[in-house]
């Protein structure tokens, strides 16, 4: 039952640096634009506010300095503010922390050796446009001396300023051990890597601690500390590098959130043949050009160990589509890079006849791993199924035939917030497919608006027929 069900998936990653003894902020850096940096967050308290920066590694942990978690009271709660360039006045989604999970030889004494933890959330959160996922490099990669890399944080634009309320980034280099050693008499350690400016003074200082360095789109280092004062040239600051540590990394959050596909589950599909499967158009545009899509299958918890996952070769989206509109020819088919086996778990979904007509008032199943309520914070580990009774269009107030209508006329059943793209089943065929909601999950009437297959059963045997 429900083997033709999949999800599609994906991850992403960035770098930073900072010090130790204050907050640290990026000095003569640049306003970060919103959604730019959407895999940062900022560690703050009701008292103090901001403190720390942290990156998203997948929806329930992130990852910082281990010098961060000394720096509260215990009576402090931390929380996590995300989804924001400006954190003062509290704005965004803010959600607390669990616990930190500090490196075991972490020293707090300069020169702050292994100055890397994580964060766990006391919930999930619910990734979009704005809240991502980093790139994290390979295990042991090793940086590039003279490279250009991004600095980005909310700390102090000198010695004795303030923390910024708007997000800051800043293009600094790498340098070797050496240099660092003989222009600020900086001793580089083992796990560590020096980053700044020769001239200029531009680089991390208080309040940037626990943010990323970033080497393109992959985080290459987390600022840990630097001399002072924070603008003299040449200016240069100590990072933990990452890659010694993603083993380290993925032992503690477990592999299956670290795989080099994606850790950020954004859709559903179902398959219909070995190398095809079916979504919604509107899936596709929220994939970065240097994003990596999987599919996993084969399970009703996509975090699970023994998933199935394969990689996605590209999206055939329907010639009509546009982002603009709400409804329209929202449907779109995803070829793998390799073909899948069939067997008791995975099996393809049977389709309507082309332009068959839907029973109204008919028993049907919405199946997603979508929200379970409104808001960033929801459990979305198994995959869930609801009853719904399908309605005329006229019921529904809708006027296109290539839509159908499905919900609850008196219970709180439907679809929610990343649903997109699965289905609905009429017995054991899909009928629909589930569109991206605008309105409150839990905003009645309990009536959705989904694509009817029936009404591209012609299109997508013709794709996949040319495509072959």
């Amino acid at each position: 039952m429900l083997r033709y069900i999949c999800i599609v998936s994906f991850v992403i990653f960035v770098n930073f640096g900072v010090s130790i003894s204050r907050k640290l902020e990026v000095v003569n850096g640049v306003p970060a634009q919103l959604g730019e940096f959407p895999f940062m967050a900022s560690l703050r308290t009701v008292q103090r506010g901001h403190f720390c920066g942290c990156t998203f590694l997948n929806e329930g942990w992130l990852l910082t300095a281990a010098h961060c978690s000394t720096v509260t009271d215990p009576d402090e709660i931390v929380e996590v503010q995300f989804g924001v360039v400006q954190i003062t006045p509290p704005s965004g989604n803010i959600i607390k922390i669990r616990r930190f999970v500090v490196h075991e030889d972490f020293d707090p004494n300069p020169p702050y050796v292994n100055d890397i933890a994580l964060v766990q959330l006391m919930a999930t959160v619910f990734f979009g446009p704005l809240v991502r996922s980093v790139r994290l490099p390979r295990s042991n990669e090793e940086v590039s001396f003279g490279a250009s890399a991004t600095l980005i944080g909310w700390g102090f634009t000198e010695d004795d300023g303030f923390i910024q309320k708007k997000l800051k980034k800043a293009t600094v280099t790498i340098f070797s051990d050496n240099e660092c050693f003989n222009s600020r008499n900086i001793d580089v350690k083992q796990g560590q890597v020096c980053a700044g400016s020769r001239t200029g003074g531009t680089g991390q200082c208080s309040g940037d601690s626990g943010g990323p360095l970033l080497f393109g789109n992959v985080q290459v280092g987390v600022v840990s500390w630097s001399p002072k004062p924070c603008g003299r040239e040449p200016h240069m600051g100590i990072l933990t590098k990452v890659s010694p540590y993603v083993d380290w990394i993925q032992s503690k959050i477990g592999p299956a959130f670290l795989r080099s596909t994606t850790n950020w589950y954004f859709c559903g599909c179902t398959f219909i043949n070995e190398e095809w499967l079916l979504t919604a158009a509107f899936c596709s545009t929220l994939i970065r050009p240097d994003d990596v899509v999987e599919v996993v299958y084969g399970v009703v918890d996509y975090s699970q160990e023994d998933a199935n996952i394969t990689k996605v070769r590209r999206f055939i989206v329907h010639e009509d589509y546009s982002p603009h509109s709400r409804y329209d020819n929202d449907v779109a088919l995803v070829q793998l890079t390799v073909p899948v086996a069939f067997n008791r778990l995975v099996q393809p979904v049977k389709l309507p006849r082309s332009n068959e007509e839907v029973s109204i008032d008919a028993s049907a199943t919405l199946l997603g791993w979508g929200l379970i309520r409104d808001g960033p914070i929801s459990s979305r580990g198994n995959l869930m199924k609801a009853n719904v009774t399908t309605f005329s269009n006229k019921e529904c107030g809708i006027a296109l035939k290539t839509l159908v209508c499905a919900g609850s006329r008196t219970g709180r059943i439907g679809q929610c917030h990343c649903d997109t793209g699965g289905a609905l089943l009429l017995g054991d065929a899909q009928i629909g497919i589930i569109l991206s909601t605008r309105k409150r999950c839990s905003q009645g009437p309990y009536m959705d608006i989904l694509i009817k297959v029936s009404s591209y059963s012609a299109w997508i045997q013709s794709k996949i027929e040319s495509a072959n």
